[in-house]
């Protein structure tokens, strides 16, 4: 009975194992601020976010360039990433936006497991690496994933919208 029971269990936990190890659906998911915080990898979110204050000189000039019919933000995540762009830029360019009072309606945020995933804007976005984010200003495309530490965000979103 012993022996039964142990290769049940042992066919029970192969099963489970290998159901898990590609996902089905490689679609990548929208996601809002309010749900983005609930994920696993973005606990330091909120904090980074609190702990930073945007020059307000960058973000008034930042107001006065932005427009909300052309300009828009294309922000691809991926979960567990400590990486500087998910816990310094990411939260640093929130504030920023949130401070020059950009509507989250022209953010578009996806949650992807990989850079294979599917997403809206592949006719004119190519995600190679996780996480990038993507500035649309009129028809003009900007990479600003690897903005260094020394550039403040809201210097370069000014920058890249006048």
């Amino acid at each position: 009975m012993k022996k039964i029971l142990m290769i049940l269990m042992l066919a029970l936990f192969v099963s489970c194992s290998d159901s898990t190890t590609d996902p089905e659906d490689k679609n990548a998911t929208k996601v809002s601020i309010a749900e983005l915080s609930t994920q696993p990898g973005f606990e330091t979110y909120q904090s980074s976010y609190d702990s930073y204050t945007p020059n307000a000189d960058y973000v008034d000039s930042l107001k006065s360039v932005y427009s909300s019919d052309d300009d828009k933000f294309y922000l691809y995540l991926k979960l567990d990433c400590q990486c500087n762009a998910s816990t310094k830029l990411f939260p640093r360019m929130m504030k920023t936006l949130d401070a020059a009072g950009i509507s989250h309606d022209n953010i578009n945020m996806y949650l992807m497991l990989d850079e294979s995933y599917s997403y809206p804007e592949e006719d004119f976005i190519t995600v190679t690496d996780l996480p990038q984010f993507f500035v649309m200003s009129g028809s003009e495309l900007l990479d600003i994933t690897s903005t260094p530490d020394s550039v403040l965000v809201e210097s370069m979103l000014y920058k890249s919208f006048k």
